[in-house]
């Protein structure tokens, strides 16, 4: 008889931890599947807002690459405007000078 006390004590215990252990499993597995879906909401909500970020962020690229086509073009304008001003400084300057070495000739003054 004392050896089925030794079986059975030990038999009821098996059976009462088995059933504690499988009752937090199930609470466990539980618990993991919430934070689960909780992870993967937060992440589509962070997905969410990368898009819209990386969304704004394109539109301001472009907005300022027109912006950055339009200072260009103005300063190649610019540019443009002080090359014929310098060219007609130049013209100016050797106009004069031709015409200052011309009065300064034997050939301008009359013998």
């Amino acid at each position: 008889m004392k050896k089925w006390m030794y079986v059975i004590s030990v038999g009821s215990m098996l059976a009462i931890f088995l059933a504690f252990y499988f009752s937090e499993t199930k609470k466990h597995e539980e618990k993991e599947h919430q934070r689960a879906l909780k992870v993967a909401a937060q992440k589509a909500a962070d997905d969410a807002h990368k898009a819209q970020i990386e969304a704004a962020a394109r539109a301001d690229a472009e907005k300022r690459a027109l912006n950055r086509e339009a200072v260009e073009r103005a300063k190649q304008v610019e540019q443009g405007k002080i090359a014929r001003r310098t060219a007609e400084l130049e013209i100016q300057r050797a106009t004069a000078m031709i015409a200052a070495k011309a009065a300064q000739s034997s050939l301008a003054h009359a013998p």
